[in-house]
């Protein structure tokens, strides 16, 4: 979350880059996990909401429905 991103940056492991305006770290080790936020890591969604799967499948079909992109 924004309000906390200072202090994620502060604990992030392995810092290679930081963008403040889109609270987003790039780091080197496995994600960081503050309390409810969701992670995406090296290997895709980390601990996705319940419904994740498929709304992703809906936007999927809808955005993509050849599924060039996939």
């Amino acid at each position: 979350m924004r309000v906390d991103f200072e202090s994620a940056r502060e604990q992030a492991p392995d810092l290679i880059a930081a963008d403040s305006a889109a609270s987003t770290l790039w780091h080197g080790s496995a994600p960081l996990r503050i309390e409810k936020d969701w992670v995406i890591g090296p290997g895709g969604l980390i601990d996705p909401l319940p419904g994740t799967a498929k709304l992703r499948l809906s936007a999927e079909t809808m955005l993509d429905p050849w599924g060039r992109f996939s």
